[in-house]
């Protein structure tokens, strides 16, 4: 339902339960040979520290498979594709063992309703698993469809708010002629390849901005 949101017109759900991923050799298998059969440019994912387990294990997962992906033994009944793919964390405000640095934001103010529209489409999570820790009382979740998305954007993008404001003002600093009020951040991982100049460019394209960073 929320692929259907957002126009996605191809995608896998893993048979694995909810909390119970974990970084096996089996897993790892399972994901690389899923990554070679879409042979992504670019991999979204969760930093190996979080605070849900199977985020963790989702991490550290990607990041164990990105350089065995054009390994050709590994896996031999799925070819290696001729693009191997970048890989870039998902904003995140943990601060151990080391602090998100993004370096690439992107402005989504403009798509809060579909957003909150493809978020809502996860019921059970929105609705039941995470209410109690916003300390909301089940009985005073909405249960009209509108009432609903309203709920969504107020008790649930929070962290896009704070993308939007964060990490030093460098998304501010990106947007020198507007201010965002939601935003996307993502860190390109050090496990996989550097995006290419054509890469970079289209993901400008669509409005995002790469963060430079002084050392």
């Amino acid at each position: 339902a929320a692929a259907k949101v957002f126009g996605i017109e191809r995608y896998y759900v893993s048979d694995t339960p909810d909390c119970e991923l974990e970084a096996t050799v089996k897993e790892r298998a399972k994901l690389t040979k899923l990554i070679r059969s879409f042979a992504p440019h670019i991999i979204i994912t969760h930093r190996p520290n979080d605070y849900h387990t199977d985020h963790r294990a989702t991490g550290v997962l990607v990041q164990d498979a990105t350089y065995l992906l054009g390994v050709p033994l590994w896996c031999p009944d799925a070819p290696v594709p001729e693009t191997l793919p970048t890989v870039l964390y998902m904003g995140d405000h943990f601060t151990l063992p080391v602090r998100f640095r993004p370096d690439f934001v992107l402005d989504i103010s403009e798509h809060e309703d579909q957003i909150a529209r493809a978020a809502a489409c996860h019921e059970s999570q929105l609705f039941e698993w995470l209410v109690p820790e916003r300390g909301i009382k089940l009985e005073d979740v909405p249960k009209d469809a509108d009432e609903r998305i309203a709920f969504v954007k107020k008790h649930f993008l929070g962290h896009y708010r704070f993308y939007a404001k964060g990490f030093n003002k460098a998304v501010q600093n990106a947007y020198p002629e507007r201010k965002p009020t939601m935003a996307e951040a993502y860190e390109i991982s050090q496990y996989g390849r550097r995006p290419t100049k054509t890469e970079r460019e289209i993901l400008e394209s669509i409005g995002g901005k790469w963060i430079k960073h002084t050392r």
